[in-house]
């Protein structure tokens, strides 16, 4: 079975499509929606690897995060005794 599904966003080209009902083998999926290609993009990323992603992050925002992690879990700064 063949699938040539497509966007028909004008609300009249869906109601001629819909009016006209199934004729024989052949058949329309109507949707006002994209396809979401999550599980195409999963299955890609499963049998190739995922793509490498990059980071940037300065020391800056390092030092803070330390200094936020040690303030929350109550120990002392690196370097500090």
């Amino acid at each position: 079975m063949k699938d040539s599904s497509r966007i028909l966003p004008p609300r009249s080209t869906q109601k001629r499509v819909l009016d006209a009902g199934i004729v024989g083998q052949n058949y329309y999926l109507v949707t006002t929606k994209q396809p979401d290609n999550k599980a195409i993009d999963s299955l890609l990323e499963r049998g190739l690897g995922m793509a490498e992603a990059k980071i940037v992050i300065t020391e800056e925002e390092i030092d803070r995060a330390i200094e936020e992690a040690c303030k929350l879990y109550k120990l002392p700064l690196p370097g500090i005794v």
